[in-house]
């Protein structure tokens, strides 16, 4: 679980470990972000 991860070093840290094959959580304060960057994560992780 990555708190802060719908920006900056937290949405890096997310990334990298969703590159290297982890399973993530993202969590943030603005709904919005995160739901952004979680569709955004979990585009660049499909084949």
């Amino acid at each position: 679980m990555v708190t802060g991860g719908s920006w900056g070093i937290g949405k890096a840290i997310a990334r990298q470990l969703a590159l290297e094959g982890a399973d993530v959580v993202i969590s943030a304060r603005n709904a919005g972000e995160l739901a952004a960057t979680a569709a955004k994560l979990a585009a660049e992780m499909s084949p």
